[in-house]
């Protein structure tokens, strides 16, 4: 399967993406050509993605939780990025202005 990235604003999940090497590779950046897809995890996943946030000492704007479902679906954490520019909104287009509204209300 590869690594999942979950994405959560204000502490609701957003939109998730699937990471997967290519055939013969484990690592999966973009230079290696590793395929990124839209990606749709189950409830077990997300509920388990989320507890790992309720964690931290102070709820984020926004947080990518990056890891690998095994095949019980318990999620094995690898990273949980606070201060992350790759959100990939392009693979979930839609969910942008969600961002662009959660920022705006810090603002005020």
């Amino acid at each position: 399967m590869g690594e999942l990235s979950l994405v959560f604003i204000d502490g609701d999940f957003s939109h998730a993406v699937a990471k997967r090497p290519q055939r013969g590779e484990f690592r999966i950046n973009s230079q290696y050509q590793g395929q990124i897809v839209r990606a749709s995890p189950s409830v077990a996943v997300l509920a388990q993605a989320h507890a790992l946030l309720t964690k931290l000492p102070e709820l984020p704007l926004y947080a990518r939780i990056d890891g690998v479902v095994t095949a019980d679906e318990t999620f094995c954490l690898i990273e949980l990025e606070v201060n992350e520019p790759g959100l990939y909104f392009q693979y979930a287009p839609e969910r942008a202005a969600h961002f662009t509204t959660a920022i705006g209300a810090k603002l005020h």
